[in-house]
């Protein structure tokens, strides 16, 4: 379920702000 779920607000926020990191885009 979500709340067990890596991709919650806080994990996507982090996922997003190190791929942000690698300077990569996501699309």
């Amino acid at each position: 379920d979500l709340v067990k779920h890596p991709l919650t607000d806080k994990g996507l926020a982090a996922f997003l702000a190190d791929w942000e990191k690698t300077g990569q885009t996501i699309l």
